[in-house]
């Protein structure tokens, strides 16, 4: 049982490395484009070829609909757990039900920078626009993956499984 939580521990630390590896790179590769042709001639097609596919307004805008309805989707998540919170007060889980709950708020935050990184005009001016939303989106789901596997794989271990969720 160590050996597993210890595994899990590390699995979730390599994740959150890569996560803001993933947030990093999209902010690098503009800085790149500064100071390295290649990189700036690559990235400037594509960045016009992604904003005429996946990244055109329409699209973006489908985006935007999709990360809004994640979001009510997530606070929703958080405002039940703190409802239901009297339940957890004098539990053994209430450590990994807050755990859960910064997950939960990690997520919100990815989304909310999601939808900023696609509106605000400093980002939309970038080079590497394209790349970082990206990122974010990536970084997004990695995310999303996290508390779907927290809920419903490890949810038999910290009684937010049945009547309480």
């Amino acid at each position: 049982m160590k050996n597993k939580k210890t595994f899990l521990k590390a699995i979730y630390a390599f994740i959150v490395l890569i996560q803001m590896m993933l947030l990093y790179s999209g902010f690098l590769l503009n800085m790149l484009s500064v100071k390295k042709a290649g990189v700036m001639r690559h990235i400037y097609t594509k960045k016009s070829l992604y904003m005429q596919g996946i990244y055109s307004p329409d699209s973006l805008f489908i985006q935007q609909i999709v990360i809004a309805a994640l979001l009510i989707w997530l606070l929703w998540e958080v405002i039940s757990i703190n409802s239901k919170k009297r339940f957890f007060k004098n539990d053994n889980n209430s450590g990994r039900i807050s755990f859960y709950i910064f997950q939960l708020i990690i997520a919100v935050l990815l989304c909310i920078a999601v939808i900023i990184v696609m509106k605000i005009p400093v980002f939309i001016e970038m080079r590497s626009y394209p790349y970082i939303i990206m990122s974010f989106q990536i970084a997004l789901v990695v995310q999303i993956f996290i508390v779907i596997y927290f809920k419903y794989f490890l949810a038999d271990r910290l009684a937010i499984k049945g009547k309480l969720i």
